[in-house]
């Protein structure tokens, strides 16, 4: 019984010391408090291509002749587009952290999780250029439309990958969460400005905010690129059936688990010893009498 107990408690051992895919590739000499301002940056992208978009919608109708409907369905098409990218990320993430959980450094044919946001934020940097200076309706229609695969995408990400990044300490995980947001919220909050700003001084011309995003996402692509990504989080599921089956197996050959709920063995030997030798209570014999 001891040598089961030994081995188990040497598998568990060796599954807690296996190294993960961040260690590997040197995430403990990047700052999380780095790693989290790029998390920060990539928020604020995303919520100044979503405030970016109300303003602009008036100058897209006079440069490109879309309608207000044509334009509303592109907007629409955008928002079904982040969804898309949100599914996307949940299908990766399903993926890479799968690969983990069985020791490997990645999932085959996958990007780390950090390339792919940079792919993701390159893809918003292309889009932000092409609508900043497009007069073509067919362009500006496919080019917001498909810029809410990566947005929807690299949300989803921050999101996730701060967990990973402060899974070891609670409170600074759900303040970490708690900031990546407000940095979505800032970015909503401040392109709309630059938008009106430039309506206003540059003769009614938009490109001036969305070539600002593209040139930050190009920036945070580059930044994301040469980090190390923070690794899934692994439940050690074949370490906890073998504790759970090394309790089962103890529990066998405990006696105390045959008895009655809540009478322990002291109990049974108090009670037999108080009624002499072999005897229980009631009669001489041992037996209960059954009266009252």
């Amino acid at each position: 019984m001891s040598e089961r107990k030994d081995e188990d408690e040497q598998v568990v051992s060796l599954l807690e010391e296996a190294p993960r895919p961040s260690d590997a590739a040197g995430l403990s000499s990047c700052s999380p408090r780095i790693v989290t301002a790029l998390y920060c940056s990539t928020m604020a992208i995303n919520g100044g291509m979503v405030g970016a978009f109300g303003p602009s919608l008036e100058t897209f109708h006079r440069t490109t002749h879309l309608s207000p409907g044509q334009l509303g369905t592109a907007v629409l098409a955008n928002r079904l587009a982040k969804l898309f990218g949100t599914v996307l990320w949940a299908w990766y993430a399903e993926r890479i952290s799968a690969s983990a959980a069985r020791g490997a450094l990645s999932a085959p044919l996958m990007l780390r999780p950090h390339a792919a946001m940079a792919v993701g934020l390159a893809t918003s940097a292309a889009s932000c250029a092409v609508i900043g200076f497009t007069t073509s309706a067919d362009a500006l229609r496919f080019v917001v439309a498909a810029s809410g695969v990566p947005y929807g995408f690299t949300d989803s990400a921050c999101i996730m990958l701060t967990l990973w990044l402060w899974r070891s300490d609670a409170g600074r995980q759900r303040g970490a969460v708690a900031v990546v947001n407000v940095f979505f919220t800032g970015g909503a909050f401040v392109t709309p400005i630059l938008v009106a700003a430039s309506l206003h001084y540059l003769e009614a011309t938009v490109w001036p905010a969305f070539h600002t995003l593209a040139a930050a996402a190009i920036l945070a692509a580059a930044a994301l690129s040469c980090t190390p990504s923070p690794a899934p989080e692994r439940k050690s599921s074949a370490a906890s059936r073998s504790t759970a089956e090394l309790d089962a197996v103890s529990s066998e050959s405990e006696p105390s688990e045959l008895l009655p709920k809540g009478q322990s063995r002291a109990g049974v030997a108090s009670t037999g010893d108080s009624g002499g030798g072999d005897k229980g209570y009631g009669d001489e014999g041992g037996a209960p009498t059954g009266r009252l």
